[in-house]
């Protein structure tokens, strides 16, 4: 395990998919999240997000996000951690992310020197609905505790996305109108399954096109299957996603409904 040092904090780089990822393991004040995190970002740049761990031992975690936000690869990151200091090649996690009411379970399993694959049970979406934004847009938005995706699908070629520039500028606009403290604005082709995750966390004002995004990988999912099941997302079913690292995040659910995320995760920036 490679512990790095800012000041007199100590953190672990985690390439979950390449959506890079620091975890703060000192105990730090909260009130100290979103400078520390800026600090960590400017001196590792390829740094996507921040989260914060308080652990005690056993196979129990607790997350926090800089922004506040619920993010899938984050909690698989502290699975894994939690799995190491444990000296364990396989485990399952109970992570409390704080902003969730659920505890998120986590199986991770060692699969090679530096690499693990993990399986996240993630939080059900508590709404999913079209919404007619300001502009005149009417767009699928699925929303989450702290976190909203809006999907955009496109039938053709992915990699024809609208005015980048302009696209930041949107998802700002949007996450003040629904009101949310993160919004993802999930561009996604459903002839080849690629996605082009663009994501802002208002509270720590990031803006990342990710290279990939397991909460929005969800949110595509579920919208899938809601759309699909009339509503329902017991037709169990396996949707494998394209991120922009190239990785493949993996979505499937069971018949009462619940939504596992499958992806890997390296030790450092790979």
């Amino acid at each position: 395990m490679i512990v790095k040092k800012l000041e007199n904090i100590d953190y672990i780089v985690f390439d979950p998919s390449k959506n890079i990822t620091a975890l703060i393991i000192s105990k730090v004040d909260p009130s100290s999240y979103i400078d520390i995190s800026k600090k960590i970002m400017d001196k590792e740049p390829q740094v996507e997000q921040v989260g914060f761990l308080t652990y005690d031992g056993g196979l129990d975690i607790l997350l926090r996000m800089a922004g506040g936000e619920f993010c899938g690869n984050a909690t698989m990151c502290a699975a894994v951690y939690c799995a190491m200091k444990n000296d364990l090649s396989k485990a399952s996690v109970k992570v409390k992310v704080l902003g969730v009411d659920e505890i998120i379970n986590v199986e991770v399993k060692k699969t090679n020197d530096n690499e693990w694959e993990g399986i996240v049970k993630m939080p059900k979406a508590l709404e999913i609905k079209d919404v007619t934004f300001p502009d005149g847009k009417t767009l699928p938005v699925v929303f989450y505790s702290r976190i909203a995706h809006i999907i955009i699908q496109d039938d053709g070629s992915i990699t024809h996305i609208p005015d980048k520039e302009k696209a930041e500028l949107i998802i700002k606009k949007y996450c003040d109108f629904l009101k949310v403290p993160a919004l993802g604005m999930m561009y996604f082709n459903s002839k080849d399954s690629n996605l082009v995750p663009l994501v802002y966390v208002k509270s720590v004002d990031t803006l990342f096109w990710e290279n990939s995004c397991a909460s929005g990988t969800t949110a595509v999912g579920t919208w899938l299957l809601h759309k699909e099941n009339d509503g329902s997302c017991n037709k169990c079913t396996s949707i494998d996603v394209k991120q922009p690292s190239k990785s493949i995040l993996t979505i499937y659910n069971d018949e009462n409904g619940n939504i596992f995320l499958k992806g890997k995760v390296k030790e450092g920036i790979c």
